[in-house]
């Protein structure tokens, strides 16, 4: 089972206002695509799920460096020459739980 236990969006790369729910505290970018989510605090047992897009063309990936509670996603330029600095982003933190049946089976 999974629980989503945070996320942090924004639609526009050019001056982003973001939207952040659950343990996701504050968001920002810098330069043409750097962009930082601060967690309330330090997470070692997440998925992250990083969504990126500019005007219906998807980017292939993104780089992206988790230290403490700040999670850092640089710029990157997939095949199509977009860059994550013009793009839609949405980031998802996803917490992985024990499923009670197979628990209770051990």
């Amino acid at each position: 089972m999974i629980r989503i236990v945070g996320q942090a969006s924004q639609m526009d790369g050019g001056s982003p206002t973001w939207t952040l729910t659950g343990i996701c505290k504050s968001a920002s970018r810098t330069g043409t695509g750097t962009y930082t989510i601060t967690c309330d605090k330090n997470y070692t047992k997440v998925v992250v799920l990083i969504s990126a897009e500019r005007g219906g063309v998807g980017t292939e990936r993104v780089v992206a460096d988790w230290s403490g509670n700040i999670l850092t996603i640089k710029n990157y330029t997939g095949h199509t020459s977009t860059t994550l600095g013009d793009c839609w982003l949405t980031v998802t933190f996803i917490e992985n739980l024990p499923d009670k049946q197979t628990t209770l089976l051990k």
